[in-house]
């Protein structure tokens, strides 16, 4: 009773505060002229208010005083804060990319020194402890990666906020089941402090995460997992919730980064195929596929939950199945919605030149 209480105290002032701060926020930023503009790359078609982070971070404060410091965790919040101050500067003055690079990879270090290291795979593709040197790399390269990979699903209303909801809450409930009290209570004040931005950022939104956010929100992910890795108690579960809990955005970061590559551009230029975009042809309205990806995010978790404590593989089978079904159905049906868009444009180019060529018949 006591660690619930330790844990859904700071969760619900991390709302409190995120309510009351986030829109004294919008009203500085539209003052300050901090808005996010449209451009070739955004979907969204009015300019908005940015540094959304700001919000999540202050409510993510309230975790101090529920806090047992040590070493680890005041790294963690250190490293957390310069994130943030970093974002808020990308997102005021646009930060360049090796710079941003820099400060990610300084707090990647820094974490690895105090204790957070990717030293053993339990046996995922047959690795098991892994020797120093290689730790080191493989944990700071992760570290990096998965706080860009979460950065870059901050393209519609609600979606990294959505998905980072969804991930603190299992990650919660992974931490209290383990008894990682200190990281339950980040975890799942980190839920409140991301719901009460929400009631904000939901289409249509109100405000935007911005860098200031969605970079320190993929830092916690990132050593989230790595804490989950160095449990020994439900390390089935542990390991397979991490490994789903990343796979939306890693998985959409790689390939984008293939796609980029095959058509011989950088993997760092911006363009409109992730998958947030993608979903977006199906269904333009941001709400319906901000709903739609969380739903299958949240699919793939109960299925790795169904999985460990029922034990059916015919259950396991079929969930499999179903979703091998409707992801090659939305894939179907995005490359007709592509073929049918190139039709039309097509149609559009033939009317243009017949047009012209009558208006010179004309004359």
């Amino acid at each position: 009773m006591k660690d619930l209480i330790q844990i859904a105290v700071p969760a619900l002032l991390a709302l409190i505060i995120a309510l009351i701060i986030i829109p004294v926020v919008i009203k500085w930023v539209n003052k300050r002229g901090f808005l996010a503009v449209p451009n070739h790359r955004t979907s969204h078609t009015i300019p908005t208010p940015s540094m959304g982070g700001i919000g999540v971070y202050i409510g993510l404060l309230a975790i101090l005083p529920f806090l047992i410091f040590n070493f680890e965790i005041a790294t963690l919040l250190i490293c957390v804060t310069i994130l943030f101050f970093a974002g808020f500067w990308d997102d005021r003055f646009d930060m360049k990319s090796l710079v941003k690079l820099a400060v990610q990879l300084i707090c990647a270090i820094a974490l690895y020194a105090v204790g957070f290291r990717i030293d053993n795979l339990h046996g995922i593709m047959g690795i098991h402890e892994i020797p120093a040197i290689w730790s080191s790399m493989i944990t700071i390269v992760f570290i990096v990666g998965v706080t860009n990979a979460f950065n870059l699903i901050d393209g519609i209303d609600g979606l990294a906020g959505g998905v980072s909801l969804i991930n603190s809450f299992f990650f919660g409930l992974i931490f209290l089941m383990n008894n990682q009290i200190n990281y339950a209570v980040i975890a799942f004040a980190l839920c409140g402090a991301l719901l009460g931005f929400l009631k904000y950022n939901f289409s249509p939104a109100k405000i935007f995460m911005g860098d200031t956010g969605s970079l320190f929100l993929g830092l916690l992910m990132s050593v989230f997992i790595i804490k989950t890795l160095q449990t020994n108690i439900n390390t089935e579960l542990s390991i397979s919730v991490s490994l789903i809990l990343v796979f939306l955005p890693v998985f959409d970061t790689l390939r984008i980064f293939m796609f980029r590559i095959l058509k011989k551009k950088s993997p760092f230029s911006a363009d409109k195929n992730h998958l947030h975009h993608l979903v977006l042809k199906i269904t333009p309205n941001h709400k319906h596929a901000t709903l739609l990806i969380c739903l299958f995010h949240c699919s793939l978790l109960s299925l790795v939950f169904l999985r460990t404590y029922l034990d059916s593989s015919v259950l396991l089978t079929s969930l499999i199945g179903l979703l091998l079904v409707l992801s090659t159905f939305f894939m179907l049906v995005i490359l007709i919605i592509e073929i049918v868009q190139k039709i039309q444009k097509m149609k559009q180019s033939i009317r243009l030149i017949k047009s012209r060529n009558n208006l010179l018949k004309n004359i």
